[in-house]
This record gives structure tokens, C-alpha cells and sequence, in this order.
């Protein structure tokens, strides 16, 4: 199962993130760098074990700096299939990570474009899963939205 939880912690504004997932993106506008957030706090067969216990789930911090970018994908992004066909490869996690890195400044609408559109290219828009994604950017204490 694929499950992820971010939570803003309202406090410190940092994240808590959780989950059993493709790994979180975060761009640091700061260094124009992105890092990968392992996502595995839970435990295989989620959902099939019936004695599972509050132990067994982890989670981790995230701080972002303001114009740093989250992204959460789902499996059918990261394991597109070219033109459609699993045998001639995957989407993978590198179109992500590039597009994420040259994002500095642009608006998450032209983020979301270029990436649906590398994916677009990539498929020829021939999907067998679902294809889904979550982007924030931090902001600056009182910056608009």
C-alpha cells in the first residue's frame, strides 16, 4: 500500500512527515539542490495485519525555507511506462529532479506543466496507473499566496 502524511506542525511551521511511499522531493532554493526524503515509517503489508502496533510507525521532520519546494508523487508517476510499454523502461525519478531543479522562481502552475509534459512525452499518454502529485513551496512570513 502507498500512504503518505504531511502534517505542518503549527508551532514551528516544520513538517511531519510519514508514510509507506515514493520518496518526498524537496528543492532548497537555497542551494538550488534537491534531497530525497526516504518515505518507509511503516511497516510492509500495511492494511494485512491485523496486530499492528503505534511502535511499528515512524515519521521525520522536514523543514522547508521559503521558495523551497515539496513534492509527493505517487508510484504511477515514478513507474510511468514509455510509450506506455513497462518493457522499454520507467518515467523514474530523474525527469522529477530536474525539472524540480530548475524551478528557482518559477510558479508551481509552469512546475506542474513541465512536469506533465516531460511525462506526456514520455508515455505518449498511454497509462496503466494512477498518476498523481502534491507540490508546496514555503513561503516568507507574510508573503502572499
Amino acid at each position: 500500500m502507498t500512504i503518505v502524511s504531511v502534517r505542518r506542525d503549527g508551532r514551528t511551521g516544520r513538517l511531519r512527515v510519514s508514510g509507506s511511499h515514493e520518496d518526498l522531493l524537496v528543492y532548497r532554493a537555497g542551494t538550488r539542490a534537491v534531497e530525497a526524503i526516504p518515505m518507509a515509517h511503516f511497516p510492509f503489508g500495511l492494511g494485512f495485519a491485523p496486530d499492528l502496533n503505534r511502535e511499528s510507525i515512524g515519521d521525520a521532520t522536514v523543514e522547508l525555507a521559503p521558495g523551497d519546494v515539496l513534492f509527493a508523487g505517487t508510484d504511477g508517476v515514478f513507474e510511468a511506462p514509455r510509450d506506455g510499454d513497462h518493457r522499454s523502461g520507467h518515467f523514474g525519478v530523474e525527469p522529477v529532479h530536474e525539472t524540480l531543479a530548475a524551478s528557482d522562481g518559477l510558479p508551481l502552475s509552469e512546475v506542474r506543466r513541465r512536469i506533465v509534459e516531460r511525462l506526456e512525452s514520455f508515455t505518449q499518454g498511454q497509462y496503466d496507473d494512477d498518476v498523481a502529485f502534491l507540490m508546496l513551496r514555503a513561503r516568507s512570513p507574510g508573503e502572499a499566496s
